[in-house]
């Protein structure tokens, strides 16, 4: 037989005496076979698997569209952004009318600001010759750092609430 009618015909095999080549076309043709097995997959609709929640296999139940459940979840903001739009909320629930803002976070937001800004006059560590302005500041932080919890908290009620009047057909 002529090597390149063999070779046309597709019945030429190189790995006849070498095991090197033998291998070589051993994975030659697996590589064929992948490719042959994408081209055939290729027209066929895909499918995406994802996470199944565990309440429906709890329930027995399958997920409705599963390609859905397969989507990443949306970035966080950064948080240069993620503070502009807290402080932004946190002013406009207590000009909106919608919104009552709780007796306890109005009060202690009053409080806690007098405090601040008085810290100077009532603390007695504020007094120390070197170390008093040191302990003054530090005082400072920390009641800051307890009003920002307390107005955070309030405006995170404030968004569901605006979340809520939205999903309802109210104008946010």
């Amino acid at each position: 037989m002529d090597p390149d009618s063999a070779i046309n015909s597709g019945s030429f095999s190189l790995g006849e005496g070498d095991p090197q080549l033998a291998s070589l076309e051993q994975r030659v043709q697996r590589l064929e076979d992948a490719v042959a097995d994408l081209q055939e997959t290729a027209g066929k609709p895909q499918v995406k698997l994802g996470p199944v929640p565990p309440e429906s296999i709890m329930a027995g139940n399958p997920p409705e569209n599963p390609s859905s459940e397969a989507t990443t979840p949306p970035r966080p903001p950064w948080l240069l952004v993620d503070i502009l739009n807290e402080a932004r909320d946190m002013v406009r629930m207590f000009f909106d009318i919608r919104y009552r803002v709780g007796w306890f976070t109005r009060l202690f937001a009053i409080i806690l600001l007098a405090m601040i800004f008085t810290s100077g006059l009532w603390f007695p560590l504020a007094y120390l010759p070197l170390l008093g302005p040191p302990f003054d500041k530090i005082l400072d932080v920390l009641l800051a750092f307890l009003t920002y919890k307390i107005l955070s908290r309030e405006a995170r009620r404030y968004r569901a609430m605006k979340a809520r009047s939205t999903s309802e057909g109210f104008p946010g």
